[in-house]
């Protein structure tokens, strides 16, 4: 992707700027407010003058684990949730991609599994950090159609700059910021794709919330059936290799805050949750490249 000093530059060309406005105003379910008030036109010249930056960022502890959170400054945050995550949205994700989707709470989403005999679960590791901004970038090229190489090239890095942020010496998704979700989800269709139809091959089936993958079966099966998965994942995103847990029953399942549990979603609480769900699987033992799936 090539760099630019600042994104906003492409936007000299009137022309251009015009284009540009008038696409993603068609996203915005109150139509083309070109120069209102609360018009992209308007934020987009707001934002062009602003002497602060798009992102607010801070570090918090949460959960014993130290997080970078960006929040948009609230202009900027006009912005995205008027036309960028709009725009983002008109791209379907995968039916089983439901962390940050409407409708799905980790409740519903874990009732999609029953009956659930066997889980198999683990986390990509740092999933937004460890996203690839050509994916990104990718992403929104291909969300322009019927314009010049030229137009869809500007248009896709300006919107890849300005949803992504400097971290560690490359770009990232924010966290914390109102797109980064669903953006995430939709970046992923591809993966989910893979990973959905070899599960239906396998009996078996596939849900992820955000950076968390579970596939679960209505069959007590070995945990030698699902190996193969950890290295087709390591193909596309690195996983988080101390949160791989096989689990069965008789002994209740625990998966995204809850327990499963005769065939029944409950909640439950962190404290129940630590001294009753068994140990990770120990990624060094049973996980190669010679494991296929």
């Amino acid at each position: 992707m090539g760099k630019r000093e600042n994104p906003f530059n492409i936007f000299k060309d009137t022309k251009k700027l015009n284009i540009f406005i008038k696409i993603i105003s068609s996203y915005n379910s109150q139509g083309n407010l070109f120069e209102t008030e609360e018009g992209p036109l308007n934020i987009l010249r707001q934002l062009l003058s602003a002497d602060n930056k798009l992102y607010r960022k801070w570090s918090k502890l949460i959960g014993g684990k130290v997080r970078h959170l960006a929040v948009p400054n609230p202009l900027f945050k006009k912005f995205i949730n008027s036309y960028v995550l709009p725009l983002i949205k008109k791209n379907k994700c995968h039916q089983i991609a439901h962390g940050g989707e409407s409708y799905w709470s980790p409740k519903k989403s874990l009732e999609t599994l029953l009956p659930c005999k066997t889980a198999f679960s683990f986390d990509l590791k740092s999933a937004f950090d460890n996203i690839n901004v050509d994916n990104v970038l990718r992403f929104f090229y291909n969300s322009f159609s019927g314009l010049s190489e030229e137009y869809k090239r500007d248009f896709a890095e300006f919107l890849t700059i300005i949803s992504t942020i400097s971290y560690n010496n490359k770009r990232v998704l924010p966290q914390g910021a109102p797109h980064s979700m669903a953006l995430f989800n939709r970046i992923l269709y591809n993966l989910d794709t893979i990973l959905f139809e070899k599960s239906k091959q396998k009996n078996l089936n596939y849900i992820r919330w955000v950076d968390d993958i579970t596939l679960g079966s209505n069959e007590e099966k070995d945990l030698k059936q699902f190996l193969g998965v950890i290295p087709l994942i390591e193909s596309y995103a690195p996983i988080a290799q101390n949160k791989i847990f096989f689990q069965k029953n008789p002994k209740p399942i625990y998966l995204l805050g809850h327990i499963i549990e005769k065939n029944k979603v409950f909640k439950n609480s962190k404290g129940e949750r630590e001294k009753n769900k068994r140990k990770p699987v120990d990624y060094n033992v049973f996980f190669n490249s010679s494991n296929s799936w």
